[in-house]
């Protein structure tokens, strides 16, 4: 119990000194879909996403401000910039969001596989679908 109120201080502390530090950070996405995001299910929508004050740390709210998830990621590069995206594995029809990355930027945000996407694969032993969603 101590460490989950641990963890909820240290997240919300995170998440309100975002919001109330600005951010040129801040990106926003068209999903069509219903995703996972950790343990929670966003509904398809607009959604707003911040690099937080930490670049591990990514906050997801949806437009309609009636979601919204903070959650860590580990910093990943490519060997070119990118075009801003969201990238998703799709398994049937559940989609986990997987890497954040930021438009003009050759590194991006891995998240952590959640336990349901672990299952999925366990189940499916074979590689999910890739889906991106523009990040503008």
């Amino acid at each position: 119990m101590k460490t989950y109120l641990i963890r909820f201080s240290m997240i919300a502390t995170l998440a309100v000194s975002s919001v109330l530090a600005v951010s040129a950070a801040q990106l926003q996405a068209d999903v069509p879909f219903d995703f996972v995001l950790g343990s929670k299910t966003m509904p398809a929508g607009r959604y707003l996403l911040d690099r937080g004050v930490s670049t591990g740390v990514l906050i997801i709210r949806s437009a309609n401000k009636e979601e919204s998830a903070v959650v860590s990621t580990t910093t990943v590069n490519s060997a070119d910039y990118q075009t801003g995206k969201l990238v998703f594995h799709r398994y049937g029809d559940q989609y986990f969001l997987a890497e954040v990355w930021t438009p003009g930027s050759d590194a991006g945000g891995k998240l952590r596989q959640s336990s349901r996407e672990r299952e999925l694969s366990a189940e499916h032993s074979v590689r999910p679908e890739r889906t991106t969603v523009a990040l503008r």
